[in-house]
């Protein structure tokens, strides 16, 4: 079951874990999946199911020094790997994949695709200090090692404020 480890202190101590799903709705996700800290304090959450290809999402509502699961449904996200959600300084969150990137500023209410290419395989997002967005993925997917190029790739780009 998706579950979270949080912590207040920079990573010195842990609480948790905390149920990413509410208990109504457990069973049948995978490993994969995402959460982003929004301004208020909720965490949105994308994940990936084990019988489906859809995107699912709910949010995580901060309560205290926890947080509660809320309902979780499908998201309207295309269909790609390990879900990879970034919390952008300008505002809006991103769904990172092979399939797009995609922004929301409304906890996934709506997605919107940006015009940048889909990225490659796992891929691993960090925004810098000067707002440029780095995206990190491998080429070979699957792939056993030396099969295919394996090589790891680097995309970025800036959001316009």
């Amino acid at each position: 079951e998706p579950m979270l480890l949080v912590s207040s202190d920079n990573g010195k101590t842990w609480k948790g874990p905390i149920a990413a799903v509410p208990k109504n709705q457990r069973g049948g996700w995978t490993e994969e999946f995402d959460v982003a800290e929004l301004a208020n304090g909720d965490l949105l959450c994308v994940f990936r199911r084990e019988s489906d290809a859809k995107r699912w999402q709910g949010v995580l509502t901060k309560t205290d020094d926890t947080w509660v699961p809320g309902p979780v449904g499908p998201s309207g996200l295309p269909h790609s790997g390990q879900p990879e959600l970034l919390a952008t300084k300008e505002g809006p969150v991103l769904h990172v994949a092979t399939s797009g990137v995609h922004w929301t500023d409304d906890a996934g209410k709506s997605w919107h695709k940006l015009n940048v290419p889909g990225t490659a395989y796992y891929p691993r997002s960090v925004q810098a200090k000067d707002g440029t967005i780095f995206i990190f993925g491998h080429i070979g997917g699957d792939n056993a090692y030396g099969s295919v190029d394996q090589s790891v790739v680097m995309d970025s780009f800036k959001l316009v404020e």
